[in-house]
């Protein structure tokens, strides 16, 4: 009998759930819980895109090829992750550096709605989307936390380059793991594919010695396919162009103090966002 899969909402309950008791006073269980949580979405992430990706088979078709609506790639203007009459820079670095381990993107405009008023808008396929406002927001209440903690004497200049650092770290710590744990999916998911050698008439005997064409290493397999999640990236790259085009211009450099930078760098490692315990 086939494993029942969860679906999207499911997980993203799940999720949410572990982030409320991510914000324990109890540290070991908040940790555990933020660890949990994240590690969570990252499974389901790329579980979904290996799944896809066999399902499609030897189609040489995407899954929006293939007519999947879940990914259809949309512009989140309807829906901003954030709006401000004064968006925080390190809030739209956090975010920018968040979006591309959901296979999104992010850029501000001013909104039509209201005026004065900047929206940190999203792109990317729904359930992407869905995914990155959560972590977005639980790590935006995580580093105002922290700078609570650590910078209440501090001018507001301190505690913006403070938080600029924090941010800087969890997405640095993020990206380190989602590359491990690709790695680790990939090798297990190819693992347990990998169909066992037929026996082979080799002079009147049975054998499985490989005498034949190789198969492909395992490793090039696991590169290919790393390299098919990096599409769904570059999918969002390309719609952008095509859609947005030079509204969406690069964004400008950010001043900060450096010890308040370095500060709030350290700090974020408090954090515990480690899955050893997944």
């Amino acid at each position: 009998m086939t494993p029942r899969v969860d679906t999207h909402a499911e997980v993203l309950d799940r999720v949410r759930k572990l982030l409320r008791l991510a914000q324990s006073d109890n540290l070991h269980e908040a940790g555990n819980a933020a660890a949990a949580a994240l590690g969570l979405l990252d499974r389901h992430r790329i579980d979904g895109a290996i799944r896809a990706r066999l399902l499609a088979g030897d189609s040489g078709l995407g899954d929006s090829e293939l007519g999947d609506p879940a990914e259809r790639i949309v512009d989140g203007r309807g829906n901003p992750l954030d709006s401000s009459k004064r968006l925080r820079k390190w809030k739209i670095f956090l975010a920018a550096g968040l979006a591309p381990l959901n296979d999104c993107r992010v850029y501000t405009q001013k909104s039509a709605a209201q005026a004065k008023l900047v929206e940190l808008v999203t792109v990317g396929r729904q359930n992407d989307m869905d995914a990155l406002r959560i972590v977005y927001e639980f790590l935006v209440t995580t580093i105002e936390m922290l700078t609570r903690s650590h910078g209440q004497q501090e001018d507001r200049q301190w505690r913006d380059s403070f938080r600029l650092g924090a941010a800087d770290t969890l997405v640095q710590r993020l990206l380190r793991q989602r590359a491990e744990l690709t790695e680790a999916l990939l090798t297990q998911a190819w693992s347990s594919k990998a169909p066992s050698p037929e026996p082979m008439k080799l002079g009147g005997r049975a054998s499985t010695e490989s005498a034949h064409v190789p198969e492909p290493a395992a490793g090039a397999i696991i590169v290919s396919e790393r390299e098919l999640l990096d599409q769904r990236g570059i999918a969002v790259d390309t719609w952008m162009n095509e859609h947005l085009g030079a509204s969406v211009r690069q964004g400008r450099g950010i001043r900060y103090e450096v010890s308040a930078f370095e500060a709030g760098g350290s700090a974020a490692w408090s954090v515990a966002l480690d899955r050893d315990s997944d």
